[in-house]
């Protein structure tokens, strides 16, 4: 219940800016804005304490306790939204959370490779934060480590993915070599190599476990202690040239390096490269889609129901490759990051 003083507040607030209210119509405009914003917190507020009760569970504890329990899982598992009744044209969320499993499927994982798609401002930032902030909430720095990297490229300079670096688990932000739309296709300079060189020293140490004799890093952390897995995210992967074989053998090749390595990969696009996710089709595990934009384009990741769906910020289709699917609104504002 909003109160009367807040009410006439922000009228008078309203009339300041806009001196054609009458008071009647900014004390209507006033109560239907702070009504929405009272729902809006109450929103957020329930998100918040579901997803602390799914990386939780009933029993809250300390940091070095959660870390010491939950490192020993083998899968990887973050929640990253609400469900949604897909019949309801008002997409509330419900009460049921829908999580992310990294690992092998055969261990009831979602795979190696997820892809995201969306126009921008439809929820793709927001669900890799929400990733990445789960994952480093619920793992210790032994259990799970990042690289990422961002083309955002009509904004040079900035990295959206930047602040993430707080995390003891990141071990790299890069903004990608990309190409300026607004500039005429014209590259810009930014730290790509850098990023490789990152991937490289990491994917090349474990191999060098794998030569070893260990079967994978499940294996190694069995017989030899702490190894964390290495989750990369690709941000804005349309600013890449994938025309050019180079960049595809190296995308390529992180991609099925990965296989017994413990490195999990999420590419994020407004729209993949048809020719291209078709040459990673056997590799995708899951795919989240915002939106209808280029749905018929994303045959292997966006389900037929993606066609009704209009694009609403955080709201989406998560499908595996077992052909599961969930309609779901992506966590927002959690975890310290947006």
């Amino acid at each position: 219940m909003v109160s009367n003083n807040r009410i006439d507040r922000l009228a008078r607030s309203l009339r300041t800016t806009d001196p054609s209210l009458n008071l009647r119509a900014a004390r209507a405009r006033a109560r239907k804005r702070l009504a929405y914003e009272t729902r809006e917190n109450s929103r957020r507020e329930n998100e918040a304490r579901l997803w602390t009760l799914a990386l939780d569970g009933d029993t809250p504890r300390g940091q070095d306790g959660r870390w010491a329990e939950n490192d020993a899982d083998p899968i990887l598992s973050t929640p990253l939204g609400l469900a949604i009744d897909p019949e309801d044209p008002d997409e509330a969320p419900m009460n049921r959370v829908v999580s992310l499993q990294l690992g092998a499927e055969e261990l009831g994982g979602n795979g190696r490779l997820g892809v995201m798609t969306g126009i921008t401002g439809t929820g793709k930032s927001i669900l890799q934060r929400t990733l990445v902030n789960g994952l480093a909430y619920r793992y210790s720095p032994q259990r799970v480590n990042f690289i990422l990297a961002s083309c955002f490229t009509w904004r040079p300079g900035v990295c959206p993915l930047a602040d993430l670096s707080r995390h003891p688990h990141v071990l790299h932000v890069s903004r990608l070599i990309g190409f300026d739309y607004r500039g005429g296709f014209g590259q810009v300079d930014w730290d790509g190599d850098v990023f490789w060189d990152a991937v490289n020293r990491e994917v090349e140490r474990r191999e060098k476990i794998i030569r070893d004799g260990y079967s994978d890093m499940a294996d190694y952390r069995r017989r030899s202690g702490p190894m964390p897995d290495l989750v990369i995210i690709i941000d804005d992967l349309e600013s890449l040239p994938l025309w050019q074989p180079e960049m595809v053998t190296k995308l390529n090749s992180l991609i099925r390096r990965s296989a017994n390595l413990g490195v999990y990969c999420v590419l994020s696009s407004i729209i993949i490269n048809q020719d291209y996710l078709r040459s990673i089709k056997d590799e995708i595990g899951y795919g989240v889609t915002f939106g209808s934009y280029g749905a018929s384009e994303m045959e292997f990741i966006a389900p037929r129901e993606v066609e009704n769906l209009t694009p609403s910020t955080g709201v989406g289709f998560f499908q595996t490759s077992r052909g599961e699917v969930e309609k779901v609104k992506v966590f927002e504002g959690v975890g310290g990051g947006s």
